[in-house]
Order: structure tokens, then C-alpha cells, then sequence
């Protein structure tokens, strides 16, 4: 057995499996057990076939009397292409944040080569010891959730809010990933926002200002702008909380903003776009059409060689051939061409479906931008993720996207209500507030950022600060009514100007955005140490 483990053979398998095993157990609410197993099954057909061409290699090596040593070296290629894999999959984050001019998939061939090279002068015994350690950690720890979670009946409560509607226009919801409010996107990383603000000018759309998210991340946000409340899972701990909010903006039970459109005849529909199926776990009946491919992305999302660098995602023919592969129609992220051609395509046939069928319909979507790496990040490193130019770049392809989508809502439907918001901001300053929030006090959060040449508001910005812009059938109408903006309440301001009431604002959500025990924002108010 020792034997065994210090040759090449079980490193092939290994090096394929643990990127697989590690995606699933950090996100196992999202596949099924059929969808592991098929991945499994790929994995094994992969590590058979690459097995059997490097027997058929060492058995001609050996016909022509090749050396022992000469022998090991076909099998050592094939395993070192599949820890390129493995490490081009671990290296993917940090250089694609910090090194965006790197070839990620390069260093991962390097470094893999430099560890091929070692094991074959010494053993495999410490590499598939390693790798074997790390699948059995993964594997464990999602199989702790699953079972653990089996115990925990997550649910969401549905606020029971009732509307009927007067005017019922069509509303499309745009969000954008980690849009930040103009005066951080101009603040933080020199972005010339005169374009974009003239844009929406023209367009008649009201812009707001210190509009801020009540959820850090995406999920959250989401969440909060569908339920129209504050988070109120039941559970007895925390391992159901992706899958039970992934429910409602799915169009699950609590989605009060689906319920309440369809009550009043709307049609509801969810497009593909940023980044696919991941805010979703399947479509819940408030929900009545979705192109998202929920079994296809499960299995796709899982394979080996998923996660590749966005120069080749972008490649047409690549993109192409993947897209037919893994969805009904495009599978897409900002990283890929075919999003704002799907979007759009997606767009125009909602509309004429909803002319023929003379019923209004609500549909959402998302694109935008990206936020710094959830991990391998420091505060250290702020300045060289600004310094990137990673988001600057993707604001200004995202700003070409949003221009685009609602340059033909307007010119098909200009009787629209058109909803762009950020769902939260890009957290350049992640690794202090991570840090803080874990073992420190308000003081000291105050104290750490104030070293760095940082505030309790640009920390609250970075976090929570979005855009929020709005296009009513009557342009650009301020539909505020004096009160602070913001994801939780959105839809209270949309149904009180689709009744003219704002009496509908009297059960408004305390707009309170919290990061760990700490309430940086409250209605529109950084707090103040």
C-alpha cells in the first residue's frame, strides 16, 4: 500500500478530485446527489483514459527498450497537467486579483512541472498523502453540513403585505454587481463617472445619493429587497441560510415583491445572467419563467477545468461551445462573451411576449462589476487591488452593458418603470473590518482604520454604498418622498408611486446596514465612534 501511495497512479485521480470535492462541500446546498455522482463518474472516465494512454505509452517505451526511469516520465506529464489543475484552480483568485497581467494557468503548469519534476526524483508519497488529507477534510466537511442541516427546518416568514395596484407599467430590476454610488467609484478608484451620470440624464432617469445597502453581499441584499424585511430565517443555527434565501429570490415562499405583483396580474420572470444559477437553488411558484438551466450549471459548475481564465472564457469559439454544452440558451458571467447579447435577446422577448399577451410583467437580471477576493486578501494589499484596475475595467465594460440593455427597454418600452441598483460595494477594505469584527470593539474599528488613513464612512461606503437610479413612465420623478433609499424599502417606494400613496410608506423597514455586531449605517446615517 505504501508502495502504492508513493507512486504517480492515485495522484491523477487525486489531483482531479479535490478542486471538485472542495467546490461542493463550500457550496453543497447547490448540487444534488445525482449531480455529484455524475461528476464523479466524469472524473473517472478522465483519470481511465489518461491512464490507459500513459500505459500504451510506457508499453511502446518499453517495446523500444527505454529505461526505467524514461518509463516514469509519460505517466509524471499526464499527473502534472492534472495538478496544473488543481493549483491553476487555488491560483485563480489571488493572481486574477493582484497580478491581473499574469497567466494564472501558466504559473499553474510552472509550479506543477517544478512538483512533478521533485516527486519523480524523490516520491509521490507526499503529494497524495497531502492531496488524500485535503479530499477527506472537504468531503467531511460537507457531508457535516448536509446531515447537520437535516436536523434544521429553515423558513422564512412572508411579511403578508397586500397591494392592489392602480398603474401596473412593466418594471425591469437591474442590479449590479458591486456598483458603488458615484462619489465612491470617483473617491476610492478614480473612476470618471461623467459619462455614466450624463447617460442617465438624458435618459430621465433620478439618480439618489448615500443610498446604502442593508446587505454586504449579494444574497443578502437580495434577500431583503424581495422580502421587504430585515432577515427572519428560522433556524435552529445558521448551515440552511444560503439555501433558504437562495429559495426566495428563486422565487420561494417570503418573496412578498413576486407575490404581490403576481396577485395583481403581473407575469414574473428572472433572466440569466451574473453569474447564472448561483443566487438560485431551483423556481418557486412566485416565480413564472426563468431561462436559468438549474440541472445543466449544477453539473457544469462541478467539473474539472470550469474555472479557467476569462482571456479563454472570452475566446467565441470556446464560449460558444461551452454555452451550447451546459445551458438551454447562453451560459454567461461578466467574464464571458455572449452576456449582453443573451440579456438583450432575453429583454426583447419578454416584450413581445408581454404586447401579445397584454398582461405587464416584471423582470429582473444582473450584470455590473466584481468585488475584491474573498480570499488570500489583506489590507496590505488594498492599494494593489485598486491599483489592478480589475473593477475600473470591469465598470467601464458594465457601464457599456447597462447603457446598451436600457437604451432598448426605452426605445420598446418607454413606458416602463427601469430599476438600476448595486447590490453592495467592492470591501477594498475587507481585511480590517474581517479582522475586527471577529475579536474587537467599535473603538478599536475605529482606531484600526484610522491607522490605515481609513473612516468608519469610507469603510461604510465601501461596504454598503450603492447606486440606486430609477426611470418612472414619468422620467425622472423623485419618488423618495424625503425619506433615506434603500434596497429593504425599494419596492415600498415602487408600489406607493404605482398608487400615488405614499401612505404605503408607513411600514417602511428600519434601513440599518450591519457588518458583524457593528451598525455602521441607519437610515442613511453612518454612525459615529
Amino acid at each position: 500500500m505504501k508502495n502504492f501511495l508513493a507512486s504517480p497512479a492515485p495522484a491523477l485521480s487525486l489531483a482531479l478530485l479535490a478542486p471538485v470535492l472542495f467546490m461542493w462541500s463550500r457550496n453543497w446546498h447547490m448540487y444534488t446527489w445525482t449531480t455529484l455522482g455524475l461528476a464523479f463518474a466524469v472524473l473517472l472516465a478522465m483519470a481511465l483514459l489518461l491512464y490507459t494512454v500513459c500505459r500504451l505509452v510506457i508499453f511502446a517505451a518499453r517495446r523500444t527498450g527505454a529505461t526505467q526511469a524514461w518509463l516514469r516520465i509519460p505517466g509524471t506529464l499526464l499527473i502534472c497537467a492534472a495538478m496544473a489543475q488543481l493549483l491553476v484552480f487555488f491560483l485563480d483568485v489571488p493572481l486574477r486579483a493582484f497580478s491581473p497581467q499574469t497567466n494564472h494557468i501558466l504559473a499553474g503548469i510552472v509550479l506543477a512541472l517544478a512538483a512533478a519534476g521533485i516527486c519523480l526524483r524523490f516520491s509521490f508519497l507526499p503529494v497524495n498523502t497531502v492531496l488524500s488529507v485535503f479530499i477527506a477534510l472537504s468531503l467531511g466537511s460537507g457531508l457535516f453540513d448536509v446531515v447537520k442541516t437535516s436536523f434544521e427546518q429553515g423558513e422564512i416568514k412572508d411579511g403578508n403585505i397586500s397591494i392592489t395596484l392602480k398603474k401596473k407599467p412593466n418594471i425591469y430590476l437591474f442590479w449590479q454587481e458591486s456598483y458603488h454610488d458615484f462619489e465612491t467609484m470617483e473617491s476610492a478608484y478614480g473612476i470618471d463617472t461623467s459619462k455614466l451620470r450624463r447617460y442617465l440624464a438624458e435618459k430621465s432617469f433620478f439618480v439618489y445619493d448615500n443610498v446604502f445597502s442593508t446587505g454586504p453581499n449579494t444574497l443578502s441584499a437580495m434577500y431583503m429587497a424581495l422580502a421587504m424585511r430585515e432577515f427572519d430565517i428560522q433556524s435552529k443555527g445558521n448551515q440552511d441560510y444560503n439555501q433558504a434565501v437562495r429559495n426566495l429570490i428563486g422565487g420561494g415562499e417570503g418573496n412578498a415583491v413576486y407575490r404581490i405583483l403576481k396577485e395583481n396580474g403581473y407575469h414574473t420572470k428572472y433572466a440569466v445572467g451574473f453569474p447564472g444559477l448561483y443566487y438560485f437553488t431551483n423556481q418557486g411558484k412566485y416565480l413564472d419563467e426563468t431561462d436559468v438551466n438549474f440541472k445543466k450549471f449544477s453539473i457544469a459548475s462541478l467539473l474539472p477545468l470550469m474555472d479557467l481564465h476569462p482571456a479563454l472564457l472570452e475566446n467565441k469559439k470556446i464560449s460558444s461551445l461551452l454555452q451550447k454544452a451546459f445551458t438551454r440558451d447562453k451560459f454567461v458571467s461578466p467574464y464571458w462573451s455572449g452576456l449582453l447579447d443573451n440579456l438583450a435577446r432575453s429583454i426583447q422577448l419578454t416584450i413581445d411576449e408581454g404586447l401579445h399577451s397584454g398582461k405587464p410583467f416584471f423582470m429582473g437580471f444582473k450584470a455590473g462589476a466584481d468585488h475584491s477576493p474573498n480570499i488570500n486578501y489583506s489590507y496590505k494589499k488594498r492599494d494593489e487591488w485598486v491599483g489592478s484596475g480589475r473593477y475600473q475595467g470591469l465598470v467601464e465594460k458594465g457601464d457599456v452593458i447597462l447603457m446598451t440593455l436600457v437604451d432598448g427597454i426605452i426605445a420598446n418600452d418607454p413606458n416602463s418603470i427601469i430599476i438600476l441598483i448595486g447590490d453592495h460595494g467592492t470591501h477594498r477594505l475587507r481585511a480590517i473590518w474581517s479582522e475586527v469584527r471577529q475579536r474587537g470593539s467599535f473603538l478599536e474599528l475605529n482606531d484600526v482604520l484610522r491607522a490605515e488613513g481609513e473612516s468608519l464612512e469610507s469603510l461604510a461606503h465601501d461596504i454598503f454604498g450603492v447606486m440606486l437610479a430609477i426611470r418612472t413612465p414619468e422620467g425622472a420623478k423623485d419618488i423618495s418622498w424625503g425619506l433615506p433609499m434603500s434596497n429593504i424599502n425599494l419596492f415600498r417606494h415602487i408600489f406607493a408611486w404605482c398608487n400615488d400613496d405614499p401612505g404605503l410608506l408607513q411600514d417602511r423597514v428600519k434601513q440599518i446596514s450591519n457588518i458583524g455586531g457593528f451598525k455602521l449605517v441607519e437610515d442613511g446615517k453612518i454612525a459615529s465612534p
